[in-house]
């Protein structure tokens, strides 16, 4: 998506429903690697209803799984909160 400051790349999970936490950690790495290949310094994020420590089960599981799947393939500024863009 082109903004008038900058430009978003999504990686869209609607494609494999109720992706895995590898499969989740996986799109997120690729689109990652996709927006560095086209000079655009990426940062990573999951979408979750949850907010912050307060969400429970299964779903909130799988993201946090696929967080930390992500951090040893994308060392950075990864903290697991939510940040608003």
């Amino acid at each position: 998506m082109y903004l008038s400051n900058r430009v978003l790349v999504y990686g869209d999970c609607g494609v494999s429903p109720r992706p895995t936490s590898e499969e989740l950690a996986e799109i997120a790495i690729v689109s990652e690697r996709t927006a560095a290949a086209f000079g655009i310094d990426p940062d990573v994020a999951l979408l979750s209803y949850s907010t912050g420590a307060f969400g429970r089960g299964e779903e909130v599981d799988r993201i946090k799984k696929a967080v930390e799947i992500i951090s040893k393939v994308l060392p950075g500024d990864e903290d697991g909160r939510p940040h608003s863009i």
